[in-house]
This record gives C-alpha cells, sequence and structure tokens, in this order.
C-alpha cells in the first residue's frame, strides 16, 4: 500500500470529515496558488494562510490551533 501523500496527510490533520473537507482545503490551496495533487512542503507553508482562514468558518478557535498546528508540522 503506498504511504499518503502530503495533502492526504493534510486532510486527515484538519479533524473535519474528509468528503466534506476535501473541496474546502482544495478551495484553499487554489487560492494560494498550489497543487494538491503535487504539494510539497514548501506549497504547504504557502497555503497555510488560506487553509487557516478556511479552517476558523469550521472550527472552534482553540480547536484551529491544535489542527493547524498539527498541519504546519507536515509543512517542516
Amino acid at each position: 500500500m503506498a504511504s499518503p501523500t502530503l495533502y492526504e496527510r493534510v486532510l486527515a490533520a484538519s479533524g473535519l470529515s474528509r468528503i466534506f473537507v476535501d473541496g474546502v482545503l482544495r478551495r484553499a490551496c487554489s487560492r494560494a496558488n498550489v497543487n494538491v495533487d503535487t504539494m510539497s512542503p514548501e506549497g504547504l507553508r504557502k497555503a497555510l494562510p488560506f487553509i487557516e482562514e478556511s479552517l476558523r468558518i469550521y472550527l472552534a478557535p482553540s480547536e484551529v490551533d491544535r489542527r493547524v498546528g498539527a498541519i504546519r508540522k507536515l509543512a517542516e
């Protein structure tokens, strides 16, 4: 079995349903001009502000901080 892509790990780290959050994160990455199919750690760092902004709509502030922290670690 292939290891998950960086984008798939971001989906999992978001804490939201994959079916729901896929569209949310694809739009956030698109606003940052980041292709989710070829996302690199650098691309994730570029998209992170847009991802955070999107997650703030759906999660409590403390949960956003926790989830964004987990996503940020994926960009290291």
